[in-house]
């Protein structure tokens, strides 16, 4: 194999790398990672011209590799470690191999190093360049089943656990299917040997996104994942699919911006157990009783507007921990500065038992948190709130159990739990405390809260006698609180494309010719071939059509953020101002790992360039795909567009992102970012004469985010504020929507009615920042339009909006655990139809509250966190509340009845409560 010896030198001698600008080139290069053994692995330069290859991807095989276990999708790999010398014999170190491959792949610009199955042994560290992907085979175990696939054996770091990290992550990377095992780890010791965290995601000054671990087993970790540790904010990364037996702490996040997306994660003993690997333990072995009594499954510290769930954990000391973050540890003065690096998010779907403690809470932003559809159950406490906790914390439809303590707290915070069933003792000794419609089991005494209010459902009969002002016991029944409805099911794993494998075809050209080039290749392509676009920018002049069963596909096929992605089509300014989609979808059609950005866009006066995706067929699937400056995203119109699927995709679009309607039947769009920086960080990531000279651009043309000009950056977000729906669904049946964030939008949310009809959607996990409207409500199907988790912030006091319904009579809405947050001008206007807020959060007043107009609000157990509530009530709206809890007394302008509100429970939160009231 003929190695360059100019990239022997890089390697050999890092200091090279140092963060300058070269005269002869527009490079930028930054400091790289070394690990122990001395390996330089990061940041190598992009190419200087549209259509160019990286120098070193002319020798690159780009190709289909056999593959012995099943996959989602089709793998197309430009690096096997094989090649490079891996023997995966499990005695030979293959650490070599494998940074030969990373560095191959890293200066080819970015793809897939492949790792079949087997067993490498890897006694140095590792660290995943810039947009390349380390991916093996795998198959998801269940507990008690032995691995298979690709096993990774890591000896590093053996009795240090802040040493250099098994895996480290740069951005737009991922390392995915494969499983780490530490042979050396004894199941026989009476304490594990520390290690390093195994998979780390890169610290450094620059916001680096798009780091993803998926489908990944950790047999024996001491410290698992850590994403997030330093003072600098990270966002957008992806944990999905991660099962094992870490043994000191599972993962942990930290410092997490928008938005980190964890799920389908699950740690219990049993995955070592039976692992079928040398060396496993016995169920009752030193090392799991350890584990038992001292390990933590999830650790999650400052974070801000990620989604977390679902996930679960079996057999540790603490199931989750919410704590203070570590940077205010390593810097007083940052808390100073930005008082929120607390815990705080939204849970949904936690399945935490068999622990000593299911859930323990401390260091709470004012935002709080939220728990629904959650399993808590502890061997000695469900949950436990710690010292200096404040603010609030809701559970909604929840199990929460434990046998020395269902719920211990003795601080001045609110703890709401609605529709739940509680068992064991409610050691509530301060504070205020919510109990409605919960089933309340093996708890003797009532709960000591300062305030306390218990509503519907059941509890121990010894309880009435102890009722009094500040202890309202009230039995009578509160009835359902969400009408019935046909949902889609919550299914969060990956599409498994239904064609069979075919052949790989690469589109190779000079700049003036890749449509050309990309035309002919589509045309030679059937269904299940893959059409790959290697490295590079390129450019497109026509627009194009996606033969059926055909795969369009990049060379990073991860998340990835489009100023960094390692191909990216240019739109040809040309385009702009016609009709026909950029790219048509045909049957069964899919695009996967590229970037997509407009020449000639203009921020203040946009040009009007056509959708980029339509689908013209069933079964389409888009994932992986970055974009910005496009005016719309994706439109899914008509029965011919059914079963499609969107996955991890992160935009920037100036007028619609998604519609969805027409009558469309079953679909999922989840993982999606619509946020401004994806084209503004253009700005900050590359040199002026880089701007103009790739991306058509000067750098006065770049807009920029309010970090870097505050006054800019508004009118940028402005901009987006006048013209942007980010999702729009009308006539839609069977539609997910999970964990989708958009930030500056008119409309984060929007529906409406197409003939008369309205969508059938289940929303988990969505979050809005910056908008205008957050969910504008205008028609929903009978068959249900339900909302689960989300989250609008709303930062303009005189002219946004966080929620706004306006259904017929006959038609419902429901939102369960809504979080609204900012100075909105008006958290809630409800003006028609029937709209049901069980464990509904007002984090803050905006100045003119909640104002009802028509139609029927019902919200058992809501929060209001902030004094001075405004309600305006009109003769034509009710609002019926039960145990709700209020920042003070309300404030209600109306002119009809006065509203139902049972059981409120009214405090000051600073200082603590001082006043119960009751109707």
């Amino acid at each position: 194999m003929k190695i360059s010896h100019t990239l022997l030198i890089l390697w050999a001698t890092p200091l090279l790398l140092c963060e300058t600008s070269h005269a002869d080139s527009l490079v930028r290069y930054f400091e790289p990672t070394i690990g122990e053994d001395g390996v330089s692995v990061q940041n190598y330069p992009f190419p200087v011209e549209p259509a160019q290859v990286f120098e070193y991807a002319s020798d690159i095989s780009w190709r289909i590799p056999e593959t012995t276990l099943p996959v989602a999708d089709t793998p197309v790999i430009g690096c096997d470690v094989s090649d490079f010398g891996a023997k995966a014999d499990g005695v030979t170190d293959d650490t070599h191999a494998f940074h030969l491959a990373l560095n191959k792949m890293a200066a080819a610009g970015g793809g897939t190093v492949w790792v079949p199955a087997g067993r490498y042994v890897i006694r140095g560290t590792l660290a995943i360049p810039l947009n390349v992907v380390l991916q093996g085979e795998w198959q998801r175990p269940k507990p008690s089943e032995p691995v298979v696939g690709t096993v990774l054996m890591a000896f590093s770091g053996r009795g240090n656990m802040r040493g250099t990290p098994f895996i480290t992550l740069d951005a737009n990377c991922a390392v995915r299917n494969l499983s780490v095992w530490y042979p050396e780890q004894s199941a026989e010791a009476s304490e594990p040997v520390p290690y390093p965290w195994t998979f780390f995601e890169f610290e450094g000054k620059s916001f680096k996104p798009c780091a993803t671990v998926e489908n990944v087993m950790l047999v024996n970790s001491y410290r698992g994942v850590c994403f997030g540790s330093s003072e600098f904010v990270h966002g957008n990364w992806y944990l999905r699919n991660i099962v094992g037996t870490p043994l000191e702490t599972g993962l942990t996040v930290d410092m997490a911006n928008d938005t980190g997306r964890l799920y389908n994660v699950d740690f219990s003993p049993d995955y070592w157990i039976g692992s079928g690997l040398p060396g496993a333990p016995a169920p009752d072995a030193p090392v799991i009783r350890w584990v038992r009594e001292n390990g933590t499954a999830f650790l999650i510290r400052r974070q801000d507007l990620s989604h977390w769930g679902p996930f679960s954990a079996r057999g540790y000391g603490v199931g989750m921990k919410g704590a203070h973050s570590l940077a205010v540890n390593k810097a007083e003065q940052w808390i100073a500065k930005y008082g929120n690096a607390q815990f705080q998010g939204h849970f949904w779907g936690l399945d935490l038992r068999d622990c000593g403690t299911a859930l323990t809470l401390g260091g709470t932003q004012e935002a709080g948190a939220i728990f629904t559809d959650c399993v808590l159950q502890g061997r000695e406490h469900g949950v436990r709130i710690r010292p200096d906790t404040r603010f609030f914390v809701s559970f909604n439809r929840c199990t929460i159990k434990g046998d020395r303590a269902s719920i211990d707290s003795a601080e001045p915070m609110q703890i709401g739990i609605l529709s739940s069933k509680v068992v064991g003792p409610i050691n509530v000794t301060a504070g205020s405390l919510s109990m409605v419609d919960c089933t309340i089991e093996n708890s003797p005494e009532p709960p000591a809260a300062e305030v306390s209010t218990v509503q519907g459902g059941s509890w121990p009969g010894a309880w009435t006698a102890k009722a009094g002002l500040h202890h309202l016991f009230d039995a009578t029944a509160i009835g359902s609180c969400i009408p019935p409805s046909k949902l889609p099911k919550a299914d969060l794993d990956p599409t498994v494309r239904s064609v069979p494998k075919g052949k790989l075809v690469v589109v190779r050209a000079a700049s003036d010719g890749f449509t050309d080039a990309l035309k002919a290749a589509l045309a030679e392509a059937v269904a299940g071939d893959v059409v790959f676009i290697p490295s590079g920018y390129h450019l497109l002049r026509e627009s194009v059509t996606i033969p059926s069963g055909v795969e369009l596909r990049g060379p990073a096929d991860c998340p990835q953020h489009v100023v960094r992605s390692p191909a990216v089509v240019f739109i040809d300014q040309g385009l702009a101002g016609t009709s026909t989609p950029l790219l048509s979808l045909s049957s069964g059609a899919c695009v996967a790992g590229l970037g997509f950005f407009p020449r000639g866009q203009n921020w203040r006066d946009p040009l009007e360039f056509p959708v980029l995706f339509r689908a013209t067929g069933p079964g389409t699937s888009i994932r992986n795909v970055s974009a910005a400056a496009l005016s719309k995203f994706a439109e899914f119109d008509g029965h011919q567009a059914s079963r499609f699927s969107v996955d991890s995709v992160n935009v920037n679009i100036l007028q619609e992102g998604f519609r969805i309607g027409g009558g469309v039947r079953t679909g999922r769009v989840q993982n999606v970012q619509m946020i401004s920086h994806l084209w503004n960080l253009l700005s900050s990531s590359w040199e002026p004469a880089w701007i103009n000279r790739v991306w058509g651009y000067s750098l006065a043309d770049v807009p920029v985010d309010m970090w870097q000009d505050e006054a800019l950056g508004r009118e940028f977000v402005k901009t987006l504020q006048d013209r942007l729906d980010a999702y729009v669904l009308g006539d839609a049946t069977d539609i997910l929507l999970y964990h989708n964030f958009t930030y500056g939008c008119r409309s984060g949310f929007k529906t409406i009615a197409e003939e008369g009809r309205g969508p059938n959607a289940l929303v988990i996990h969505g979050a809005g920042d910056a908008s205008m409207v957050g969910a504008d409500i205008g028609a929903a199907s009978e068959d249900g339009l339900v909302f689960r988790n989300y989250t609008v912030y709303a930062a303009f006091p005189r002219f946004s909006t966080c929620l706004r319904v306006a259904l017929p009579p006959d038609q419902n809405v429901v939102f369960e655990s809504l979080q609204t947050a900012g100075p909105a001008r008006t958290s809630l206007a409800m003006s028609g139809g029937n709209l049901f807020l069980p464990g509904a959060v007002f984090s803050e007043s905006s100045s003119r509250g909640l104002s009802f107009a028509a139609g029927r609000t019902i919200s058992p157990g809501p929060f209001f966190f902030r004094p001075e509530v405004r309600l305006a009530l009109g003769s034509d709206a009710s609002f019926e509340a039960t145990g709700l809890v209020g920042g003070g007394p309300f404030e209600v302008a109306k002119d009809s009845s006065a509203p139902a509100i049972r059981g409120a429970v009214y405090f000051q939160a600073h200082p603590a409560l001082q006043e119960a009231n009751s109707d």
